[in-house]
């Protein structure tokens, strides 16, 4: 992997952990600008239809694609499917469950509980001043209700006796719905900040590019496929502590039927490593938009087996030669229904909470023999500029072409 800044003098590579991204860098950068960013085209709902349904949903919103995982119960088609959720699960974390509702639903939530409340007391309140009495001057429900809104506000009392005639009945249901009112009013600031200070929307601000290329690089003599990711912050204050990780997710199938089974082995998840670097501390500098570099060998997870693999209909592949190469993986990874599913996480330096932003990739977003159009260029008075017009173009290259990312 390298870093994005190509027609700069501050330029570096940087590489992989196992983990995560690296970065290195032996020069500062005075000042990085900003041009407006280029809104991406916005499917219709038909044509999103039309795409072969994937792990991640990748609809457009606004300046970034929306990423969220599609995890739903076995009612429904889904790319995962799930048992149906029991009541008893929901009630064991109900805060969590409560808090990644949409923020007006939750509020919605909290104000038909707060009603409830309000009524509940005021029922027993009139009931209490019907039997009992207590000096508690509460002749028609209205009363009732504007005395228990009134307690649970803590907004003073109007009635003719502040000490209900010193009977101990009033003096515990008020208790009671005080305490009860203290504990709503602290779930309801606690969700609703929660709701508030997620790192969610901040991990929209991150870029990802449309599309994945795959080019073949010769150096000294040696061939060899690459795949290529770009990304980038579109804050001024990027995100720290910066971490990469990827993940293939391809369907298997047993040789002797060719049909899918439920099995450990039906779906297989594979994290994929290239060069680890463990001194580089495993960080990624999102000031400027970066590379991902992935090397498609023999150890990726992305490469058809070495040794072969059966199709759909049984019949045995495999790659004979680099010519073959290009054909042989639009194969594979169609037949595995095969997605790359890139994950970047990282720590708000003014909240300090973290976000995680997420990206998938399959063959129909993969473009051949080409590479991104730089998007970074030096500025006059000694920074960079970063466009993000160009952030998401492409342009072909043949093996040929120097790689300045390696």
């Amino acid at each position: 992997m390298a870093n994005e800044l190509i027609n700069s003098p501050h330029y570096d590579d940087y590489d992989v952990d196992d983990d995560n991204a690296s970065i290195e860098t032996d020069t500062n950068i005075s000042a990085v600008m900003w041009t407006d960013p280029l809104l991406p085209a916005r499917q219709s709902t038909r044509q999103r239809r039309r795409q072969r349904r994937r792990l991640l949903d990748r609809h457009a919103i606004r300046h970034v694609e929306r990423e969220q995982a599609r995890s739903t119960t076995a009612t429904t088609t889904t790319s995962f499917r799930h048992m149906q959720q029991t009541v008893h699960w929901w009630w064991n974390d109900w805060f969590h469950t409560l808090a990644y509702q949409r923020t007006t639903t939750l509020i919605t939530y909290l104000f038909v509980t707060y009603v409830t409340l309000v009524l509940t007391f005021a029922g027993l309140y009139y009931t209490l001043s019907r039997t009992i009495g207590c000096e508690m001057d509460l002749h028609v429900l209205m009363e009732a209700l504007y005395f228990s809104l009134s307690t649970q506000a803590t907004i003073g009392y109007g009635v003719s006796d502040y000490y209900f005639g010193g009977c101990w009945t009033p003096f515990g249901l008020v208790l009671v719905q005080v305490w009860t009112a203290l504990l709503f009013d602290a779930i309801a600031i606690g969700l609703i900040f929660q709701r508030l200070s997620r790192g969610h929307k901040r991990g929209k601000t991150v870029w990802f590019s449309r599309v994945a290329c795959i080019r073949r690089v010769t150096t000294q003599g040696h061939s060899q496929w690459y795949l290529y990711i770009r990304l980038g912050e579109g804050r001024r204050h990027p995100l720290i502590q910066t971490q990469v990780r990827g993940y293939c997710v391809r369907h298997e199938r047993y040789r002797e039927t060719g049909n899918h089974h439920n099995s450990d082995n039906t779906l297989q998840t594979t994290h994929f490593v290239t060069r680890p670097l463990r001194w580089l501390e495993s960080h990624v500098w999102m000031r400027l938009p970066q590379v991902l570099v992935h090397a498609l060998d023999e150890t990726s997870p992305l490469v058809p087996p070495k040794d072969g693999w059966y199709d759909a209909q049984g019949h045995w592949r495999s790659i004979n030669d680099s010519s073959t190469f290009p054909q042989s993986l639009q194969e594979y990874w169609q037949d595995r229904q095969s997605e790359l599913i890139v994950l970047l996480e990282g720590i708000d330096a003014l909240t300090g909470s973290m976000s995680q932003t997420q990206h998938s990739y399959t063959m129909e977003n993969i473009v051949w023999d080409a590479q991104f159009v730089p998007c970074v260029r030096p500025d006059t008075n000694g920074g960079c500029v970063v466009d993000f017009a160009q952030f998401h173009e492409t342009r072909p290259v043949n093996e040929d072409t120097p790689c300045p990312y390696l």
